[in-house]
């Protein structure tokens, strides 16, 4: 009985142990990175990338938006290189073609068999290798177009004769298959750089010839279904003066339903590149989102829409490069051709670090140019439409639109390719303008970059305190030519701000008084909320002595449009300083407007008897209730804050 219950014991230990790494294993293999699919090369096609197991971002959904315009329609919409735009016009040709294959596990695939109608397309590309440097270079191009479409007539079957015009083709396929045509007209732009714009009677020759191809496929409106036409530039052209009008064309260039139709956005990373992070987090040992930060940092920040302020895109090709290379470097900014944007902008002499926050009406950066290159085209414009510029914010108010480079890598590398020897960038315009737009996270960004971090962010700020943080802002101010910045001792003697700014009279518009000023109050590893209650208090137990404090520094007694600015910078061992929280409320005229507070703190749970909190202990400064309602108008709500999401640890 005995021998056998031992048989029984070391069966089960050696069973146990027997498959007990398979065990292991199959627990361990819950984590382990998944098969991976195939990184899409820079000439990859739809189909290909759709039959031979390719990562593909489903853009099918904008077919659907696409196909609720009423037909015939013409779209427009330009962005810029290398961000997937041939891709979705071949997705669109595929699905015109009704190649269902395609579409499987996309959202376009629940259409009903009955919907999958096939048409006849017309794909065009209008990329030229030939240069037009007279007239016969112009009758070569014709004969190029001729040839082209009849090449697209044979493949349906159609005689050169029968095909050697657009309007013909056109009619020709309508009626053979019974079915209105599709048009897809790709690098619609790129044939007009390849024309010496400088020579203007040749310039108007090829423009005719260019509207004579758009006037004869308008006049054939009742036999097409749809027209969709892809670029980087926003140019007018003859093809809208002469065949197309504005109001025919639909734009999707600012459209709010297309913002994410071209490049990818951050959900759509994680969701179908979500094995590739892995591998690269797991290469260099570190989280995912690690590298989702340093992604989002260098190619993220791309903003096409003017309502939608939410929706941000990355650059496709450098997402796509760095996962290959699982490596962070300039892979877009170096397959770009920036080349004449660089002669352009030495002619226009405007300084580099104006485009940190560059602020332009919308109708002209919405606005349709002769060339893209001429005179009339703003150098802010150009940058945008070429992808160095995007949209930073949008005032619907004034319509008008603040301009910045989107990430880090545009940033690099639109400062090397300007300047031959290392480049320290100004960011003084910038917190100017951010300030006059009243916009103080973005002042509050540049001022982190300029106080705290070098041009390449490799430099390390050794373990600071107070003082030294306080003194790298006031350097900031200084270098970056902000304005004059004075240490501020408050007239009584009693209490002080670290610092006040005058900024420079860039801007002696009506809406941004002449004299503009900051009262700075620098905390370290402290609260920002005490950092600003020691600005109230100044300013409103000795309310005299604090405005004639800062008339002072100004230099004249004037009304003055000004902040008290509360912050507090934190610092983890081995990294730059940084302004961690801040507070912001203006001062006007001896008033403090806690109905305009903006701010970003650690603690969200403090807010919400903030005002309640400060209002009070201001009440019980005042000499009396009649003073303190001068002093201080009262907000109803803390909405301009937003909860930090980095934490130090103090």
């Amino acid at each position: 009985m005995i021998r056998n219950k031992m048989i029984k014991i070391f069966t089960i230990l050696f069973l146990c142990l027997y498959f007990s790494p398979a065990i292991i294993w199959a627990e361990d293999s819950k984590s382990a990175i998944p098969p991976l699919q195939k990184l899409p090369a820079l000439t990859s096609d739809f189909e290909t990338i759709r039959s031979e197991n390719y990562v593909y971002v489903d853009k099918t959904a904008f077919i659907e938006k696409i196909l609720d315009f009423p037909e015939p329609s013409f779209f427009l919409l330009t962005r810029p290189r290398r961000f997937g735009k041939s891709v979705f016009l071949e997705m669109l040709s595929h699905f015109f073609s009704a190649d269902k294959h395609l579409f499987n596990d996309t959202y376009i695939a629940k259409r009903k068999p009955e919907d999958w109608t096939k048409y006849p397309i017309i794909n065009l590309d209008f990329i030229y290798g030939k240069s037009i440097r007279s007239s016969a270079d112009i009758k070569d191009y014709e004969n190029d177009l001729e040839e082209t479409l009849c090449g697209i007539g044979a493949d349906y079957g159609l005689d050169c004769s029968s095909s050697n015009s657009i309007d013909k083709l056109i009619k020709n396929l309508s009626t053979k298959y019974g079915q209105r045509v599709v048009i897809l007209i790709d690098e619609y732009d790129s044939i007009f750089r390849t024309v010496n714009v400088k020579d203007g009677d040749l310039f108007n020759e090829f423009k005719k010839v260019a509207g004579q191809f758009y006037q004869k496929m308008k006049q054939s409106g009742e036999d097409i279904k749809l027209v969709y036409i892809t670029g980087i530039s926003r140019l007018a052209l003859s093809f809208f003066e002469i065949g197309l009008s504005q109001s025919t064309v639909t734009d999707l260039t600012f459209h709010k339903d297309f913002s994410s139709a071209i490049g990818f956005t951050l959900d759509e990373i994680n969701l179908n590149y979500w094995p590739y992070l892995q591998r690269w987090a797991s290469h260099y040992g570190v989280n995912v989102s690690n590298i989702a930060e340093e992604l989002t940092r260098w190619y993220d920040g791309y903003r096409f829409s003017l309502q939608d302020s939410e929706t941000r895109v990355f650059n496709t090709l450098a997402v796509i490069c760095s996962f290959k290379e699982l490596k962070i470097r300039n892979y877009w900014a170096e397959s770009s051709k920036i080349e004449a944007i660089i002669e352009r902008f030495t002619l226009s002499k405007q300084n580099v670090d104006e485009f940190y926050y560059y602020s332009i009406k919308a109708e002209d950066a919405k606005r349709l140019y002769e060339d893209e290159f001429s005179s009339h085209v703003q150098m802010p414009v150009l940058l945008y439409n070429s992808g160095y510029l995007t949209i930073r914010k949008y005032n619907e108010k004034s319509d008008t639109i603040i301009l910045s480079y989107p990430n880090k890598e545009i940033e690099n590398k639109f400062v090397e390719k300007l300047f031959d020897s290392p480049f320290k960038p100004s960011y003084g315009h910038a917190m100017n303008t951010s300030i006059r737009e009243s916009d103080m996270e973005s002042f509050i960004d540049f001022l982190n970059k300029a106080a705290f971090r070098k041009y390449d962010l490799s430099t390390v700020i050794p373990e600071t305190n107070e003082i030294e943080v306080t003194k790298h802002i006031m350097d900031a101010v200084i270098n970056n030519k902000l304005g004059a910045v004075y240490a501020m001792k408050i007239m009584n003697g009693q209490t002080k701000g670290d610092a006040g700014i005058h900024l420079q009279n860039e801007d002696t518009s009506e809406v941004f008084p002449a004299d503009v000023a900051l009262i700075i109050e620098v905390k370290f590893r402290q609260s920002a909320i005490t950092a600003i209650h020691q600005l109230f208090e100044c300013a409103v137990k000795d309310p005299a002595a604090f405005r004639q404090t800062i008339n002072k520094f100004l230099k004249k007694d004037v009304p003055t449009y000004s902040h008290l600015l509360a912050m507090n910078v934190g610092q983890r061992t081995g990294e730059y300083p940084e302004i961690q929280e801040w507070i912001a409320v203006p001062y006007r005229d001896g008033r403090i407007f806690m109905n305009e507070i903006q701010g970003k703190v650690n603690s969200g749970d403090e807010l919400k008897n903030v005002e309640d909190g400060w209002c009070q202990k201001m009440k019980s400064w005042s000499s009396e209730k009649r003073e303190f309602e001068k002093q201080v108008v009262v907000r109803n709500d803390v909405s301009h804050f937003r909860q930090s999401t980095r934490k130090y640890d103090y």
